[in-house]
């Protein structure tokens, strides 16, 4: 599912990845790829509070993971008005 969401996203087809990314999720929960990129997926779709939420949990489950989510978050809340 990931394979296939990572093309989708790399295609700029965010709403199309979501689904993908939400299953490979749900087989695997600590997935940090496929949740930092359902964040983006989400940001990019202007689903800027469901974007956090994914950066939020990437941070508590990977909190080493590539820092670039961070700006990201920031990004989100500044589109939510935060």
């Amino acid at each position: 599912y990931y394979k296939k969401a990572k093309e989708l996203y790399d295609n700029s087809k965010y709403e199309d990845a979501i689904p993908p990314l939400k299953k490979a999720i749900t087989l695997s929960k600590d997935y940090a790829d496929a949740i930092y990129y359902l964040g983006l997926c989400y940001k990019y779709t202007s689903k800027n509070q469901e974007a956090i939420e994914q950066f939020e949990l990437l941070e508590s489950i990977s909190p080493d993971y590539w820092a670039w989510y961070h700006y990201e978050v920031g990004s989100a809340q500044t589109d939510l008005g935060n």
